[in-house]
């Protein structure tokens, strides 16, 4: 659930996006809350295809939604030294071309 003004027992948690390509959008969240990304995409009326349990009304692939962290930054916990995975986003994406 997303709320606009702070409620009992409610976590704070953001995200900021921009637009890349037709509705392709890269979203940098700024909190790591469990389905964040989905819920409030799905708040702002922009729903992830193929997400219908968030509203989308267009399909993906079965059991599957148009989500895909092509890049994902972390610190190792055990040395402590900045990590940097990269994944080609699938090729339906229309980006690989």
């Amino acid at each position: 659930m997303v709320f606009e003004r702070q409620q009992k027992n409610a976590v704070f948690c953001s995200l900021s996006y921009r637009s890349l390509k037709g509705r392709l959008l890269e979203i940098s969240p700024d909190t790591g809350k469990f389905h964040q990304i989905r819920a409030q995409l799905a708040a702002i009326g922009c729903p992830i295809t193929g997400d219908n349990a968030y509203g989308a009304q267009t399909g993906y692939r079965p059991n599957a939604i148009m989500l895909h962290a092509w890049k994902l930054e972390f610190n190792d916990p055990l040395s402590g030294e900045r990590v940097l995975v990269e994944a080609p986003a699938p090729e339906d994406f229309g980006l690989n071309a």
